[in-house]
């Protein structure tokens, strides 16, 4: 129920009037306005309400100390031209208001998927409005009534906590598409696994190198159904790739995958644990290019061994034949001079 204008003064219930709210308000305000090394940021809110007279006591209690800057429309309409035009923190609104009341506002809200925190601040006895409140997103709800201090300062608390949660669910989305970002654009097959070995999340490199669509994979599938039959036994004498059990920080693996098409692939995988959960992170690296190159090294190694061991027998071969008939070095067998040389 909003305050009435009684011979200049506001009663609300808990007989507080304006002239009594200013001078507790002057109090409080020149108390706190000393100089302080440094101000933070004000919480911007932007309250709702058709009463003018009881906006202006919301405004001198809400922004008594010093934390909050308070905007007044008096209308739903009035709010929604604010909200386009200035950024609010938080948002509070009365119920009952002509032409479109507190649970109309929040419903439009909705539907231009506007993020502000909602508080309503509604009169007493009307339960069926809270429910309504909640099942349309409200993010808190007051009743009015009783003492105004102790009403003014639970909303106090009410608008910071709504500011609070509506920066931590911020930061909160930023970290979560860092992450995502990071996770599809490594250029690495990655999955999340879970502790029944299931993964339920995948990247498209990981799609990519299987064949498989993510729907196919996400929560369908056991990451062992891609390792070859004759690699299993090695996976599963391996309790770190199976499930984190906090002996190992991580474990490697070169086993091969069978992709969607049956094609087998040589990877190497590895597997860490994801700290104060029961999941795990793997990576899939394509090994095959790498293993091909190997036993393509490995072989034309071979061949030049066995070219030199050829080459070494041909050679003791002829060192053989030199040993057993040595050169002449084109003399003949008689080199007795001639007699005409001896004279």
């Amino acid at each position: 129920m909003s305050p009435r204008s009684l011979n200049g003064t506001i009663t609300y219930p808990g007989t507080i009037t304006m002239q009594d709210s200013l001078l507790y308000s002057d109090a409080r305000i020149a108390g706190h306005q000393k100089n302080t090394p440094r101000q933070k940021k004000k919480l911007s809110v932007l309250y709702v309400d058709d009463e003018p007279a009881f906006l202006d006591l919301c405004k001198i209690y809400l922004e008594r100390e010093g934390e909050i800057f308070m905007t007044g429309a008096s209308s739903a309409y009035e709010a929604l031209e604010l909200i386009e035009a200035s950024g609010f923190d938080v948002i509070v609104s009365d119920y009952q208001m002509p032409d479109l009341d507190g649970i109309g506002f929040l419903k439009h809200l909705q539907t231009i998927q506007c993020t502000i925190p909602f508080i309503l601040f509604t009169g007493r006895g009307r339960e069926e409005v809270v429910i309504q409140a909640i099942n349309n997103g409200a993010t808190f709800y007051l009743q009015k009534g009783g003492d105004p201090k102790s009403q003014f300062a639970e909303l106090t608390h009410k608008i910071k906590e709504a500011a609070r949660r509506r920066q931590a669910e911020k930061a909160l989305k930023e970290s979560e598409s860092r992450y995502r970002t990071v996770f599809e654009n490594t250029g690495t097959a990655i999955v999340i696994i879970k502790e029944d070995a299931t993964i339920c999340l995948s990247n498209a490199e990981f799609a990519r190198l299987t064949g498989y669509e993510k729907g196919e994979i996400d929560g369908r599938k056991r990451w062992t159904e891609f390792i070859a039959d004759e690699d299993i036994r090695q996976v599963l004498a391996n309790p770190q790739l199976l499930r984190g059990d906090g002996e190992r920080a991580f474990s490697r693996l070169e086993c091969r995958l069978i992709t969607k098409n049956r094609e087998a692939r040589d990877i190497l995988i590895t597997v860490d644990i994801i700290p104060d959960t029961q999941q795990s992170v793997a990576s899939f690296i394509d090994i095959t290019e790498r293993k091909q190159a190997e036993e393509e090294l490995k072989k034309k190694n071979e061949e030049i061994a066995a070219a030199y061991g050829r080459l070494a027998e041909a050679e003791g071969i002829l060192r053989q034949k030199v040993v057993e008939k040595p050169p002449t070095c084109g003399l003949p067998h008689n080199t007795q001079p001639a007699a005409s040389d001896r004279t």
